[in-house]
């Protein structure tokens, strides 16, 4: 039986003008196997190595079966193979996934599922994973999270480390992230990155959407900033609100701004980082995180100016087209409300966990602790009655020493590690509650600073205390558990934010005073 060879050299369709989207559907030296045993020196040709292809007839009567015949087979080979694209990169299906010894064969350390909807993260306790909720379609948005996947991929790479990346088959999710990956490496244009990752899995196939996003990110990364971008900072979707991503918006001005929100405008020679009056600390925390990714990423300026909104500077109105009034955004309805924790925020007292959401100043007492948790950060609240009477036993039972007790990293601690090189200054916000003025420390190592009282270290009593009711519990732990320990008297507007919200969303960030109730 003949064997039938498809040669469709690149500069071939160049000359046609095919667009890049068709040459997805091309295949390069397609090869119809024989039937049956005869002929077998033609077989033997196509079926080695990474590069198996199938015969795809041009024939219209048969062309439909074939197509679905030869797809099938072709994912089914693929579905098993851990497909070498670098020495420490590899790409795979979720079959490959759950096989931890084929895992172990390649030193695979670092695992990135882009389907986290569908495919469990399957050996939690011995890899280090990085888990993306995205489903394949065109609409998907996955350009706002590209710096926190080259993140991932450069930590992996500094601990020496071996990178697997897999969605359900390895054919569109998974595969666009390792094209972006080597689009970031080497300086490469869409097309040759496809070709390459193509060349080691043959059913590499990013679809449309995300072949537009990587050829959009390739564009701006690599032209002049012209005019200015706006980017605002929030959940990245339903599936994972945990994630917090930086989504460029077409609404460039005032119009486009919300209160609720953070936002980063991006100009030739400035980044300014605007905050909105009612906006969450982890959204202002990701917001200087997203300000370091792009200095590292694009390039983008040094020079960084945060805007408070209500006070705003005339060159950020300019930068954004022109002052104007500032209100909330229907289109960001959505991303606003998983912001919000379901029925909260939530007041719970140490040590008996009660949880409380009908609450207010007069609950906050000398001689106890509270843990409040809003918008996924959770705050420690510590009573200087309390901390006099029970951090040493505390602290003692659970064989603490003076270092923080460790916490789940997130994507906040990351970032707030690279605000370092970013800026050093820090912003103030007026006295509350008779106190001095509230410093919102702005580098990683202010944010770092051991705070100390008469000896105690408030910060390892603090991640004590959140542990406790993290070990207690059976929710799943908010983003952010590291946020500093609030002593009594020394509230931030962070703080009390959280307690004026509930009654009046309103209200800007610093409320009326109100006193503590007096200790018993």
């Amino acid at each position: 039986m003949c064997v039938r060879v498809f040669a469709f050299a690149l500069d071939v369709s160049r000359s046609l003008s095919m667009p890049i989207g068709v040459l997805h559907n091309l295949r390069m030296n397609i090869i119809s196997l024989p039937v049956g045993r005869g002929g077998g020196g033609g077989g033997g040709g196509g079926g080695g190595g990474n590069n198996l292809e199938f015969d795809e007839p041009s024939d219209a009567a048969g062309m439909g079966a074939n197509k679905v015949m030869s797809s099938r087979t072709k994912l089914a080979f693929f579905d098993s193979q851990c497909s070498k694209i670098l020495d420490n990169l590899y790409l795979g299906s979720n079959t490959v996934a759950a096989n931890r010894e084929l895992l172990r064969q390649h030193q695979v350390s670092h695992v990135l599922n882009c389907a986290g909807v569908i495919c469990p993260e399957h050996f939690p306790h011995e890899l280090q994973y990085k888990t993306l909720h995205l489903t394949d379609g065109k609409s998907e948005d996955i350009s706002c999270i590209y710096y926190e996947v080259l993140d991932f991929f450069e930590q992996s790479y500094r601990s020496n480390g071996t990178v697997f990346v897999h969605c359900q088959q390895g054919v569109s999710r998974s595969s666009s992230m390792v094209i972006l990956y080597l689009m970031y490496r080497e300086n490469l244009d869409y097309e040759t990155a496809f070709q390459r990752v193509r060349a080691a899995r043959g059913v590499t196939k990013p679809n449309t959407g995300f072949m537009c996003q990587l050829m959009e990110w390739r564009k701006r990364v690599t032209m002049p900033v012209t005019k200015t971008r706006l980017y605002r900072i929030c959940p990245y979707a339903k599936p994972d609100p945990r994630t917090i991503a930086m989504k460029i918006t077409s609404n460039v001005g005032a119009h486009g701004l919300d209160p609720r929100g953070c936002f980063v405008a991006q100009t030739a020679d400035k980044l300014f980082l605007w905050r909105g009056a009612r906006a969450a600390l982890l959204l202002y925390q990701m917001a200087k995180v997203y300000i370091a990714r792009l200095q590292k990423y694009e390039s983008a300026s040094s020079v960084v100016v945060e805007e408070e909104q209500g006070s705003e500077s005339a060159a950020f109105w300019q930068a954004i087209g022109g002052e104007g009034p500032v209100s909330e955004v229907p289109a960001y309805n959505r991303d606003f409300d998983l912001l919000q924790v379901p029925n909260g925020p939530f007041l719970r007292s140490y040590p008996d966990w009660t949880c409380v959401t009908d609450f207010d100043r007069s609950m906050l007492q000398t001689d106890r602790a509270f843990i409040l948790q809003d918008h996924m950060i959770l705050f420690v609240w510590l009573g200087r009655q309390f901390v006099a009477d029970h951090a040493t036993s505390i602290l003692a039972s659970t064989n603490t020493n003076s270092n923080p007790t460790a916490t789940p990293a997130t994507s906040t601690d990351v970032a707030t590690a690279a605000t370092t090189t970013t800026t050093t200054t820090t912003t103030t916000t007026p006295a509350e509650e008779g106190g001095a003025l509230s410093t919102v420390p702005a580098t990683a190592a202010a944010a770092a600073t051991r705070l100390l009282l008469d000896g105690i270290d408030l910060a390892t009593l603090a991640n004590t205390i959140k542990k406790m009711w993290m070990d207690s519990t059976t929710e799943a732990p908010p983003a952010e558990t590291n946020a500093p320990p609030i002593l009594e008297g020394e509230e931030s507007a962070e703080f009390w934010r959280s307690f004026e919200r509930r009654e009046d969303p309103s209200l800007l960030m610093v409320p009326s005073a109100s006193p503590l109730r007096s200790p018993r």
